[in-house]
């Protein structure tokens, strides 16, 4: 019985060796915090800022202005090599609509230009805070 579980370690331990040689596991590439970049990320789209992009592309949801909530919704993306936005995540909301608008608005946002490290374009990981205020 003994050596019948030493002989499947063994053979378990072989085709674990076979099965991984000559594979190398890819290095994920490394997504940069805006500190350690040489040219931040931008946004514009036909000349407008991403303040002015917002104000026109955000929609004050009804339930967030009849119960008179504002506040900030905190989204967080990475702009990639591309410019396109990926992953947006509210990682602080306010609720009553609010967080899935700023969503809404960044899942169809157009490209930025990229974040640059030693002259090429990287992925960059954004938080950016969106005010939702009646005035």
């Amino acid at each position: 019985m003994r050596n019948a579980a030493i002989r499947i370690a063994c053979l378990l331990l072989a085709f674990s060796t076979i099965s991984t040689f000559g594979y190398s596991h890819p290095t994920p590439t490394p997504i940069y915090r805006t500190f350690e970049l040489d040219q931040l990320p931008t946004f514009d789209e036909n000349g407008m800022d991403l303040g002015t992009f917002l104000q026109e592309a955000l929609v004050y949801p009804i339930q967030a202005r009849e119960e008179a909530i504002e506040g900030k919704v905190f989204i967080e993306f990475i702009v990639a090599p591309d410019g396109q936005i990926e992953n947006p995540t509210v990682v602080r909301g306010i609720g009553y609509g609010c967080d899935e608008e700023v969503l809404r608005v960044f899942e169809q946002m157009a490209a930025w230009k990229p974040g640059i490290k030693q002259n090429r374009p990287v992925p960059t990981r954004i938080v950016l805070p969106i005010t939702f205020d009646l005035e």
